[in-house]
């Protein structure tokens, strides 16, 4: 059974401005290529464009700012280490230039978002504009109140066609139009009605998190493992340096997980036992 993933535009808009969620789009590349369909709402792609300016500028200022921080907290740590100081400035000055070249050279969570949008399948939503502008009018959820947009209304029809096709794994930052009196990870209670009416199920998230720890697949328990080697970063396939990494759960630890941009392999850094 195919499964779905459709993610509202305020949560790709919070991927791409803040640096901090590079992790969950890792994480979300390695889903995205295996067991489930990432699913792209047409209404989400034209207002995420809509915005790209504005991801792009916050993305830079907010990466300056850690940046700024993490400076002033190594320099607190290596206090009179006046080698120390000397790299710790050097490295700064490096990001600095890289923060110049963000938007050509130096990739950026736009990037990887826009290589997923690439991969992933375009949902056309203009046989549906009748229905939605009637539930915009009619206040029928999820435009439950008099700011709702038509695109929440057609995302929401989208989704119940999908609900014919397979579980539809669903998250949203909208909480006032799509869950239960605010409660966030409740879905609506009218829009809980029209789900079951469905062949397949919904699994309403308002936290990303949670949404990829149900859906990431768990890994089998593991020994205990040292690496012997920096792992390599290229595509054991194709060679492809364009690529994306995410630490997955495990019995005792955590895996490595790797997911090739160009020819979609995924793998996992390869670890050697430690010795008797």
């Amino acid at each position: 059974m195919t499964k779905f993933l459709l993610l509202d535009t305020n949560i790709w808009i919070n991927l791409a401005n803040e640096p901090k969620n590079f992790s969950q789009l890792s994480s979300l590349s390695i889903i995205a290529s295996g067991n489930c369909q990432l699913v792209i709402p047409e209404p989400v792609e034209i207002e995420f464009r809509r915005n790209d300016t504005q991801t792009s500028e916050s993305f830079k200022s907010k990466y300056q700012k850690n940046l700024g921080e993490s400076y002033r907290t190594f320099k607190n740590i290596f206090l009179n280490q006046e080698s120390a100081i000397s790299e710790l400035n050097h490295l700064k000055q490096q990001a600095e230039t890289s923060l110049g070249g963000l938007g050509s050279s130096l990739p950026t969570n736009r990037d990887i978002i826009k290589n997923l949008f690439h991969l992933a399948e375009q949902a056309t939503t203009s046989h549906l504009m009748s229905e939605a502008a009637s539930r915009c009018l009619n206040h029928t959820p999820p435009a439950s109140s008099e700011r709702s947009s038509v695109g929440d209304c057609l995302i929401w029809l989208l989704i119940l066609e999908y609900l014919d096709k397979g579980d539809v794994y669903f998250c949203t930052a909208n909480t006032k139009d799509f869950s239960e009196n605010n409660r966030a990870d409740k879905l609506n209670t009218d829009l809980q009605s029209e789900a079951r009416s469905k062949k397949f199920s919904i699994y309403f998230f308002s936290d990303l998190n949670k949404l990829i720890d149900s859906v990431l697949p768990q890994s089998v328990a593991l020994p205990a493992f040292i690496m012997s080697s920096l792992p390599q970063f290229v595509c054991p396939v194709c060679h492809s340096n364009n690529y994306a990494s995410s630490y997955s759960p495990a019995v005792g630890g955590m895996n490595l997980m790797g997911v090739c941009s160009d020819c979609y392999t995924r793998w996992r850094v390869v670890f050697e036992p430690i010795p008797e």
